[in-house]
């Protein structure tokens, strides 16, 4: 979330120093869809998804 507030933008697969956090998110959301992220952990994700989908078309 510092990130995007930060930069006012998703983190990008073509930046080196933001590749491990592109991996984080796309790890996260390989856990929600298999239902595996746990409760308390998933409705800080959801914020996270609604602040990145802020930045989507950037």
């Amino acid at each position: 979330m510092c990130f995007m507030a930060e930069n006012h933008r998703r983190s990008s697969k073509f930046v080196d120093s933001e590749h491990g956090l592109r991996n984080w998110w796309k790890h996260q959301q390989k856990l929600v869809n298999d239902g595996e992220l746990r409760p308390e952990r998933m409705e800080k994700f959801k914020d996270l998804l609604e602040l990145g989908d802020k930045y989507k078309d950037f």
